[in-house]
């Protein structure tokens, strides 16, 4: 798993605040998007090198795709910035990203499923 400044934002929320955390409605799409993020971030550094253009354009492509799927899920446009401040950054980045991510979403799929499965142990 890779530990990512983004990652442990968005694991502090989901799991400490998951009643007002926005991608914690919707988990499952939490990967898709950190992944074409950090995706696209690579994509514009490869394209234009580091620097605005290629900022600017992973940043666009961030905010289209966060108002495309609905989900408010910010830290998701710090991941498309991370290539440009990353030494020899390449396409292991995106998948580290889905990866960190995914495990990320099941983990709090399981606790989110056996803290509910306790509390109705309490409750009985």
């Amino acid at each position: 798993m890779v530990f990512f400044p983004p990652l442990i934002v968005i694991a502090f929320e989901m799991l400490a605040h998951a009643d007002v955390c926005p991608w914690a409605q919707r988990p499952a799409l939490l990967p898709v998007v950190c992944t074409l993020a950090a995706a696209a971030g690579v994509a514009a550094l490869a394209t234009f090198g580091p620097g605005v253009t290629s900022t600017i354009l992973a940043m666009l492509f961030g905010v289209v795709m966060l108002r495309a799927t609905r989900l408010h899920a910010i830290p998701a446009l710090a991941i498309a910035l991370l290539p440009q401040v990353m030494s020899g950054v390449d396409w292991h980045f995106p998948l580290a990203v889905g990866m960190g991510s995914t495990l990320l979403t099941a983990s709090f799929l399981l606790f989110k499923k056996s803290s509910v499965a306790g509390r109705q142990v309490a409750i009985a």
